[in-house]
């Protein structure tokens, strides 16, 4: 089994470029396709250049949260800077216009570590995203 996959991404290294791997690489990984990470990884200037409006339209809070994960998954596995930045940027555009437009939908407070926010102080953004993550999953 894994070896036919391991021939599978050979024969994709031959064919076609890194950001195509990238992508095929980590639809295989999740078993799924996420139409950020497709923009972003796009060589289809079509589709690289989709809007955030049009893709996260008609999205709820449970899809947002889902596709948020995804995509900060796909931040930190990524090589390429360009491609982290634009995911970085999407996921800004995720927190600070969509999810606060349904704030009824989650909590208006939490406890944020005293770590996690000496974290963000000492711009440690990385280190703070983590304590950030760790609050969400516990509710």
């Amino acid at each position: 089994m894994y070896s036919y996959i391991l021939l599978f991404i050979l024969s994709l290294l031959k064919k076609r470029r890194t950001s195509a791997l990238q992508l095929d690489f980590f639809i295989l990984r999740k078993g799924m396709g996420n139409e950020l990470i497709e923009t972003i990884l796009s060589e289809n200037a079509a589709l690289r250049n989709r809007s955030i409006n049009l893709l996260l339209k008609d999205k709820d809070v449970d899809d947002l949260l889902k596709v948020s994960k995804e995509l900060e998954e796909f931040r930190t596995s990524c090589d390429n800077l360009y491609h982290k930045v634009r995911a970085t940027l999407f996921l800004f555009f995720i927190h600070r216009f969509y999810l606060q437009e349904n704030l009824q939908q989650i909590a208006p407070h939490g406890e944020i570590p005293f770590d996690g926010v000496k974290a963000a102080y000492d711009r440690d953004f990385e280190k703070a995203i983590v304590f950030a993550e760790n609050l969400a999953e516990k509710g």
